[in-house]
């Protein structure tokens, strides 16, 4: 048994690490696999009607009609005859000849399924022109990195949609090879040869002008016709690395057109196929090929349904009580944090005003994003899926298309809001520096990191969230002000004490005996392990608040020893149990452990540390 006054990080974390379980992973990461598996459970265990499905049933239903096809004997059939009839229906069938324009099929492929066909369009989030949002068009990855179709794997896969004329099967392969070489090859060079950085910025309506370096109006109807007059509109759209705009040129410009539409027919129908194909499971950290599907199945339904995919687990596991008082914690952390700056010896008025402010004004977020915050804001948001029926690929491209749409109304949002909270799947809490914003998602808000008792929750989320908090003051952020503008507004004096506090950190954390570093403050050295330092006093001014609860609201079964503040210690340690390398930018696992413990007064007291004993030096840093 480790001694807690000599290397706590060991006294907490040298079980869980000896654990089978623990050996390539964290406690962040068992938190993901645990959430996984949850949801996978829920997704399975859903009873689906045939009609009048909730947004629950209906992610449960796309996640049980991939599920049927590992087990589902006529499961090739199905996809095929699935594959054949969207391919009809978008006017992009098996061919050779053709009066459609393959550009009217990359336009609705991408804008109204996601499926990339020539490039990957997103939605900028972060930036705005004119005061909207704007498209970006970047280089299809997945494209640019494959390997060369053979005759042999062109012609499988035509023989499985069902042609069978073997003349226009060779004739198709020849076809398809052919168009599939040359842009792979294009893909490559227009991306090595990068040139100066840039990225052109145009009106949409002036795309088809830009890439074709021709007047016309053609593109601008078919995406009109697509997107119900969403598009083109007055949207603009962009070009990082001007990569799509030269490579769209050229294959406009060299291929013939029905060669390039009967190739984007082959190309999305392998995509389609390709998510219905099953093989022998080769990770070593899943056992069967049962669990593989398992996991693929969330993947396809997380793409386009994640909120009710989601839903399905965390609405149960988290109630609207448990965010209801996360918040309320996270709110008393935050008073007893801006007590601490406003009462910071050190910091001259005019710079402390402006951190107050700056702090004032973040922006809190704790819980669901804003669609899945109840059943009817996800009955709102989902309200143009239909039911779901046994069709995997039916469904996945019904649920796609409503997915593709809503990245679309994004353009629409006036003014645009920036959201930070969008992923239910995130285990961690972040700060958005450019927008003063802090986020605790859902999936942090059960055991063991919240839902227990206020010990854990104040030393495990508590902490996560003063030490996103915190980062609002990091070597990087401390450069904006209140209203987000980089300027220096801290005066010589507060900046030289600052830049002290800064140092004595980094060299407690680099223990005893070690050469000083007394190099400048620098973002990848110092900002995530003063982050972990500077809300500590106040989260505890906040936490030792709630121990005038009744006694058997402070301790926990099974660890009865413990009182209630060295249970704070042990959560705020618990947390960073890892048998795997930190990220480039962050502290050791056993730094982020003990050096903050080593300047907390706190917890000397709470495991009664003799003065000078490693966790109890007799000189400590503090910050505010």
């Amino acid at each position: 048994m480790y001694d807690p006054c000599d290397n706590f990080y060991k006294y907490v974390c040298s079980g869980w690490k000896a654990a089978p379980s623990s050996k390539v992973t964290s406690v962040f990461g068992q938190h993901q696999t645990n959430l996984t598996a949850s949801v996978v459970q829920a997704l399975k265990d859903t009873k689906v009607p045939a009609e009048n499905q909730s947004p629950y049933q209906k992610a449960a239903g796309l996640f049980q009609s991939c599920l049927s096809i590992l087990d589902a004997d006529n499961s090739d059939t199905d996809a095929r005859k699935s594959i054949l009839e969207f391919l009809r229906a978008r006017k992009a069938p098996f061919v050779i000849y053709s009066d459609v324009d393959p550009a009217a099929l990359m336009l609705d492929f991408t804008l109204n399924y996601g499926l990339s066909v020539l490039f990957d369009l997103k939605v900028d989030e972060a930036h705005t022109i004119s005061g909207s949002r704007y498209l970006k068009l970047h280089m299809r990855s997945s494209l640019c990195r494959r390997q060369k179709a053979s005759t042999e794997q062109v012609m499988e896969h035509l023989t499985w949609l069902g042609i069978d004329n073997e003349q226009e099967k060779h004739n198709m392969t020849t076809i398809i090879t052919t168009v599939n070489e040359f842009l792979i090859k294009l893909c490559q060079k227009v991306v090595e040869d990068k040139g100066q950085p840039e990225m052109p910025i145009f009106l949409l309506r002036t795309f088809e002008k830009v890439v074709m370096h021709a007047s016309g109006d053609l593109w601008n109807s078919y995406m009109r016709g697509l997107t119900e007059g969403a598009l083109p509109g007055e949207h603009y759209v962009a070009f990082p690395g001007n990569y799509v705009n030269r490579f769209l040129r050229t294959v406009f410009d060299k291929l013939e057109r029905d060669h390039l539409r009967l190739w984007m027919s082959w190309d999305v129908s392998i995509q389609l196929r390709q998510m219905v194909v099953h093989s022998a499971p080769g990770s070593f950290k899943i056992n069967s090929l049962q669990e593989q599907w398992e996991q693929r199945c969330l993947k396809h339904t997380f793409e386009v349904l994640q909120y009710a995919a989601y839903s399905v687990y965390l609405h149960i596991a988290v109630t609207n009580k448990t965010v209801s008082n996360a918040r309320a914690m996270v709110e008393k952390i935050t008073h007893s944090i801006g007590r601490r700056i406003e009462e910071s010896s050190w910091l001259e008025d005019t710079t402390k005003k402006v951190a107050l402010r700056k702090f004032t004004k973040m922006e809190r977020i704790v819980g669901y994003p804003e669609p899945a915050e109840s059943a009817q804001t996800l009955q709102e948001y989902y309200a143009n899926l239909k039911d779901v029926g046994p069709s995997f690929i039916e469904n996945w491209l019904q649920a796609s298309h409503v997915s593709a749409r809503k990245v679309l109304d994004r353009l629409a949002e006036n003014p645009p809001v920036i959201k930070v909270n969008t992923d239910m799947s995130l285990v961690n809490a972040l700060y958005q520096p450019m927008l003063n914003t802090m986020l605790v998602p859902a999936a942090l808000l059960t055991p063991p990191f919240f839902g227990t008792i206020p010990a854990v929750d104040f030393g495990s989320v508590g902490h996560l969230a003063a030490h996103e908090m915190m980062h609002a003051f990091d070597v990087n952020s401390k450069k904006r002000d209140d209203n987000l503008n980089s300027r220096d507004w801290w005066t010589p004096r507060s900046m030289e004490e600052y830049n002290k506090r800064v140092l004595c950190l980094r060299n407690s954390a680099k223990g005893g005996g070690a050469a000083p570093d007394l190099s400048e403050p620098d973002d990848d050295k110092d900002s995530e392990m003063m982050s972990d330092v500077l809300g500590l006093p106040g989260l505890l001014d906040a936490y030792a608040a709630e121990t005038s609860l009744p006694e058997s609201l402070l301790h926990l079964g099974g660890l009865e020893r413990y009182t209630s503040d060295q249970l704070f210690f042990v959560a705020f340690c618990y947390k960073w149990c890892s048998n795997k390398r930190p990220g480039r930018r962050y502290p050791d696992f056993s730094v982020r452990c003990n050096m903050p413990l080593k300047n907390t007064p706190e917890f000397a007291s709470a495991f009664s540390c003799s003065e000078d004993s490693s966790m109890n030096p007799r000189e400590k840093c503090s910050f505010w």
